[in-house]
């Protein structure tokens, strides 16, 4: 072919090509300009919750609960309701099977912690090992849950508590972290979420709250676990008892390792953040409803005292479990101050968020 003409045929092939590009994207305009229109006259409804795992139960027990005859005054910011989503997700709770429910993984969990004995059995999902060079370290495992209790006895080792704190709250959080590693315990959870330190001063048997490193022989480290994300805003998962959180270490500032871990509590519940269903919730008005009538779980030990409550603070989060259960659920947390007399306390309470029909 003479290249006159393949140069023509090539220029034919450009032209037609643009003009074919310029007819998509005009086709694709058009397309958007209808799909624009469209919205407005015939707008989409709103998205509807599809309550997956059918009625759940009942996120706690309501033992601790409101007095109904407690004087509840609501000081919010203006007085008013927070505005809260009409649904929110529900996760599953996971049971644990097969070798995690073993005691040849209890077993496992308690070499990796340094507790070399033989187990012995306490009752039948819980039982004991021992250090056989340091009889006063001790670990109580639930091979069903694997949660456990690490402990220390300093008492009969008072040694363990001699030392001085040279570090900070980061370095003492990441001391913590390594021990729950120890132990197979440091989930990716504990690993972004939020530490809180405190101060004490063992002496015997009895623990006194103190104002820094330098007054302390111990420290209380509490994990929380990170926040949830949904629809581009974040709930935090709150303790069922504000004093303490469900994961806490107390370390001392001794200078051998296995002395300096006094105790681990590690009470965790896995959450399967893939697998979850999407519920109504109540309104904040008929969740203070509930609390004036008593269908609430108290997370402050003073509540009972208290004659009147001022509530300050109301707001969505998820109740992180403390007993066994198969689903995760957001819950009401209502703050404030209770008071008995001229002194004020801190008062939080907790209130079922999932509407009363999705519930058992």
């Amino acid at each position: 072919m003479e290249l006159p003409i393949l140069a023509e045929k090539i220029r034919a092939l450009i032209k037609w090509g643009g003009y074919s590009l310029l007819g998509l994207f005009f086709v694709w305009l058009i397309w958007i300009v209808l799909s624009f229109f469209f919205r407005i006259i015939f707008p989409l409804g709103p998205e509807e919750a599809d309550q997956a795992f059918g009625k759940l139960p009942r996120p706690f027990q309501t033992v601790n609960t409101t007095n109904k005859l407690l004087e509840l005054d609501l000081q919010t910011p203006g007085g008013e309701f927070p505005a809260n989503p009409t649904f929110l997700p529900v996760f599953a709770i996971p049971a644990l099977e097969g070798k995690f429910t073993s005691l040849e993984n209890g077993s496992e969990i308690a070499r990796n912690g340094g507790l070399d004995s033989n187990p012995i059995k306490l009752n039948e999902p819980v039982w004991l090992w021992n250090n056989s060079k340091n009889p006063n370290r001790s670990l109580k495992l639930n091979i069903v849950t694997n949660n456990f209790v690490y402990a220390y006895d300093w008492v009969a080792d008072p040694e363990s508590l001699l030392g001085v704190f040279k570090t900070t709250d980061s370095e003492i959080a990441g001391q913590a972290r390594n021990f729950l590693g120890s132990f197979k315990s440091l989930k990716d959870e504990f690993k972004e979420g939020k530490t809180k330190v405190s101060f004490w001063k063992l002496e015997g048997s009895t623990r006194n709250r103190v104002g820094s490193f330098s007054e302390a022989n111990a420290v209380l480290v509490e994990f929380f676990r990170k926040d949830i994300s949904f629809k581009g805003k974040n709930y935090a998962l709150v303790e069922p008892n504000t004093n303490l959180s469900s994961v806490n270490i107390l370390i001392s500032p001794a200078g051998k390792l296995e002395k300096r871990l006094l105790e681990l509590n590690f009470t965790y519940w896995g959450v399967d953040f893939n697998n979850f269903g999407t519920y109504n919730l109540k309104t904040a008005e008929a969740a203070y409803a509930d609390l004036k009538e008593g269908k609430s779980h108290v997370a402050t030990d003073n509540a009972r005292k208290f004659k009147t409550v001022v509530i300050l603070k109301i707001y969505l989060a998820y109740l992180s479990p403390i007993k066994e259960t198969r689903f995760l659920q957001p819950v009401y947390v209502f703050e404030g101050e209770g008071q008995n007399g001229p002194e004020k306390e801190k008062f939080v309470a907790y209130v079922s968020a999932i509407s009363p029909e999705f519930q058992k």
